[in-house]
C-alpha cells in the first residue's frame, strides 16, 4: 500500500478512500476518461474535477485541501517524469506525491502561491469583463455572488499553502 504523506499529514486512510470513488459511472467529469488517448492531461484533469471543487468549500478539511494541492502543482508543473501514457488514477496519484516529497512541503506552497500571484498580475481584458456582465444578465447580485465563488476558489491554494508552510504568503510573490 502506498503511503501519502504531506504536510505532516498521513493521507493514506483518506486517499485510499477517495480512489474508489473515481471508478464509479457517476464520477464527476468522468467522461474526460473517453479520451484519455488524446493526452496525458484528461485523467489528470478527471481527478482535479474530483478533488478541486470539494477545497472551494471553506470549511474543507485538511485532507481535502492537502490532497488537491499535492494533484494541483503536478498538474500545474506540467506532469514531470510522465512520459508514457496514462496508467490509472492509482498510478497518477502515486507519480503526484513523489513529485510533492521532491519540492516539499515549502516548495510545494510556494508553487501554490506563485501561481495565485501570477494569474492575480495578469490584466483581464475589458472584453472579458462585459461577456461576463452579459453572462450574468446584468443583474449585481449575481455578479458579486460569481466574485464570491471565485474567491473562495483562489483562496483554496492559499489554505493549502498556509498547511504546508505557515510562514508562506502570497505578498512574497505578488511584490516580485
Amino acid at each position: 500500500m502506498t503511503l501519502y504523506t504531506v504536510g505532516g499529514v498521513d493521507l493514506s486512510d483518506f486517499a485510499n478512500s477517495w480512489l474508489p470513488s473515481l471508478e464509479r459511472d457517476d464520477a464527476p467529469a468522468r467522461s474526460l476518461l473517453d479520451h484519455i488517448e488524446e493526452g496525458y492531461d484528461y485523467g489528470a484533469h478527471f481527478m482535479m474535477a474530483n478533488i478541486g471543487p470539494q477545497a472551494v468549500d471553506p470549511s474543507a478539511g485538511k485532507e481535502v485541501l492537502l490532497l488537491y494541492a499535492v494533484l494541483a502543482v503536478f498538474q500545474n508543473d506540467e506532469f514531470p517524469g510522465c512520459r508514457e501514457g496514462w496508467q490509472g488514477t492509482a498510478k497518477h496519484l502515486e507519480r503526484a506525491f513523489k513529485h510533492a516529497k521532491r519540492l516539499g512541503d515549502r516548495g510545494l506552497a510556494k508553487t501554490l502561491l506563485r501561481e495565485l500571484a501570477d494569474r492575480s498580475k495578469r490584466d483581464r481584458a475589458p472584453m472579458f469583463e462585459d461577456m461576463l456582465a452579459q453572462s450574468m444578465g446584468h443583474a449585481p447580485a449575481r455578479i458579486a455572488a460569481h466574485d464570491r465563488n471565485m474567491a473562495n476558489i483562489l483562496s483554496r491554494d492559499v489554505r493549502a499553502a498556509k498547511l504546508l508552510d505557515p510562514s508562506a504568503s502570497v505578498d512574497d510573490f505578488l511584490l516580485e
